[in-house]
Formats: C-alpha cells, structure tokens, sequence
C-alpha cells in the first residue's frame, strides 16, 4: 500500500501534538509494511529548517520531502509542492492530508480529484466548537469558500475522539465517510526524565510540590482557568508551584502575563519556554500533578505522556482523553470550573497515596490502549476500506 501524506509542516519542526502524531503513525505505518512518502513545506516558526529541498529524506523511515515556501507564508503555500503533489499523486493508492484552513488540505483534495484518487482529512481538533470561535468571520468565510468544498468531497474525515465527531457533525459540517482513530503515544521519543536535574535548573526545592502544564502558551489552553485555580490554591498550600512550559506562537503571552499578575502569584509560576528531548522527560519526571484545562483538544498528547510519566492527572471534560482518564481512574476530569480544578488539585497534592496509585492507573492505560502499534493497524485498516469503498462508489457507507 502506497499512502501520500500531506502536511503543511513536519518534525523536526515543532508545531505541538498534531504534527508529532502524525509523524508517529507515518512511522509506525512503515513497520506495519505500507509505504509511506511526506510532502511538506519547510516552515519552522518564523524561520525555514536548515534541510535539503525538493529531495527525499529519511526521517525514521518515512521518505519526507521539504519545499520551499511561498507567498502567502501564513497559507503555508508552496509552488514547489504544489507541482510535485500533481506529478505525484497517480503513483499512490490513497492521499491524506493533516490540517484545515491552510493551503494543504485545499492542494491535496485538487490532485486527489484529477488523479482520482480516495483522500482522508485530519481536521486534528481544529473544526471543534471551541477553536471555530477564535477569528470566528474569518474562518467561516474561509470555510464557505473553500474547506466546505474540501472536505465534502473526502472520502472519509479522520476524528480523534468521538468528542471532535459530535462538534463536527453538530455544526453542519459536510462528510461522507469518517474514521475514528485516537493518537496514540510513541513511547520510543521519550527520554528516562530526571526530576531533580529539572528543578535544580529551575530553582524549585525539593519539598515544593510541582503542578505542571506542558502545551502550547494558546488560548485554547485554558491558561485563564489554570491561573485563577492555582491562584487560589497557592494561597492555601504554600509548597505549591506552577510550571508552564511551551512556546508562544500566538502572542498570548502578555495575557497570560497580565492574568499571573492578576492573581499575585508571579513568584510562585515557572515560566520555562518550549521543552523538547531530554529537558521535557525532566519535567514530567519533577511533576507531582499534570493539569490541562483546555476549552477543547481532541486529544492531549501532552496527557498521556504525563501518564507515561506516572503523573496523576487534572483535565477538563473538553480534551479527548476524558473518558479514558475517568475509566481509568488516572486522574481527575472536572468541568471548566476555577473551583472544581483548584479541588482537584488539592486533592491529589494533599494526598501522595492518591498520586502513586492514579499515576500506576495512569501507566497501565498508555501501556495497554495508546500503543501507536495498534493505532498505525487501525490506519492501515482504514486506508484500505477507503480504497475500496472509492472504487466502488461507497464511501458514505464508511464508518469506522
């Protein structure tokens, strides 16, 4: 089986869990027998990587090919890609593009329909409630004129969760077949972690308790409710410290800011910026509760790793792996609530009874549910009932 992936980025670019998940399952794909090829562009942030253009590179198996960037950058459009896409797509069995609203998921449905070729579109959380209401006019312009037309015409769309399958159908968004296959943790990425290396780097005592946020600094996040929880939990337990590690592609920062000052807790929040590698097992490894408290995320790869960790986790009922969470008595999953995430926390740092046994919880379920093993088997099932629901004209009756 041949598979064309498309993807407006890709490692070792960083744009948080969508794009290291996709790259996991390409990998694990390619162990499972099927061939696997990337076309992505070269953007990196504000920079380009540092990589060969328009040649196949080996990244873990997986043959990716960088492209140049173009105008408009933001649209993450490449000319180069655009070509190659084109004269590529005959050779494959199936295209499946990872994104919306950027210029990929608009390129990969054009060569598909040329070629007539099935193509899947992973949407990854971003056509959710949640994340539609930021720049709200803007997208469903966007949406009206060009991403309705993109995914009507997929032979399936590609869900995380059944949370992000419910928001996509209950806003009136157009599909015919769908899929619904969860991320998955690649285990093999992740470093041993050194706790106390990570708080001596950052200052934190041993007998401070660690209440960690790994993500993104974005909106989505929900760092306004994360910070009015921890504000009045800090004022209750003074061993409690916060750390908030991740970049700020957004510009939320100077909220964020302005909401820790708010809360007159500047003293008590480490502010570590993006963590990658060894730095970021460290965190988790120094952690003594995970929180994410997002409006919406269809999965949390940040969760599971923290569970991988052993870590006890707080999350909010909008992140995909709530349910799993709650079965698995892992952790904590509450509402969006300031006061019910403050209890949790309080519970579990009062409690390192309650800590050691949700985070043993938490390891069996990465161990036995999130193998990206058993993920890449789903895809590969999944590609080939889309192949052949597309041949014979039955790609509404996929439902996977």
């Amino acid at each position: 089986m041949r598979i064309l992936h498309v993807s407006p980025t890709y490692p070792p670019a960083y744009y948080g869990g969508a794009i290291a998940s996709a790259h996991a399952v390409n990998k694990y794909l390619v162990r499972a027998g099927a061939e696997v090829v990337v076309y992505t562009t070269a953007v990196n942030g504000g920079a380009d990587l540092d990589v060969p253009l328009g040649t196949p590179l080996d990244v873990e198996g997986v043959q990716v090919t960088y492209f140049k960037p173009d105008s408009p950058r933001a649209w993450f459009y490449s000319g180069g890609l655009r070509r190659a896409l084109s004269a590529a797509a005959p050779g494959f069995d199936a295209l499946h593009e990872t994104s919306v609203f950027l210029s990929t998921s608009w390129l990969t449905a054009r060569a598909a329909a040329r070629n007539r070729k099935p193509y899947l579109i992973s949407p990854r959380g971003a056509l959710m409630r949640a994340p539609l209401r930021s720049k709200q006019l803007k997208k469903a312009l966007y949406i009206a004129a060009i991403e309705k037309r993109n995914l009507r015409n997929a032979t399936a769309i590609h869900f995380t969760a059944a949370i992000e399958k419910e928001e996509y159908d209950t806003l009136g968004l157009p599909r015919q077949g769908s899929v619904l296959i969860p991320n998955g943790l690649d285990t093999e990425t992740l470093a041993p972690g050194d706790g106390t290396a990570f708080r001596k780097r950052f200052g934190i005592r041993p007998e401070q308790k660690v209440v960690l946020f790994l993500g993104r600094i974005s909106w989505k996040k929900g760092l306004d409710t994360l910070l009015e929880s921890f504000g009045g939990l800090a004022r209750e337990l003074p061993d409690a410290v916060l750390v908030i590690a991740g970049g700020d592609d957004e510009g939320y920062m100077p909220t964020v800011q302005k909401l820790i000052a708010g809360q007159d807790i500047s003293s008590r929040v480490v502010m570590t910026g993006t963590l990658q590698g060894e730095d970021r097992s460290n965190a988790y490894a120094a952690a003594d509760v995970f929180i994410l408290a997002s409006y919406a995320e269809n999965f949390g790869n940040s969760v599971a790793e923290a569970m991988h960790f052993g870590v006890p986790v707080v999350i909010t009922d909008a992140v995909g792996l709530a349910p799993q969470v709650r079965a698995a008595e892992a952790g904590f999953v509450t509402r969006k609530d300031p006061l019910e995430v403050k209890f949790a926390l309080f519970k579990l740092l009062q409690s390192p009874a309650l800590r050691r046994a949700m985070g043993e919880h938490g390891r069996r379920l990465v161990k036995e549910d999130l193998s990206y093993t058993a993920v890449a088997g789903r895809f590969l099932e999944a590609y080939t009932q889309c192949i052949a629901a597309y041949r014979t004209g039955r790609t509404r009756a996929i439902d996977l």
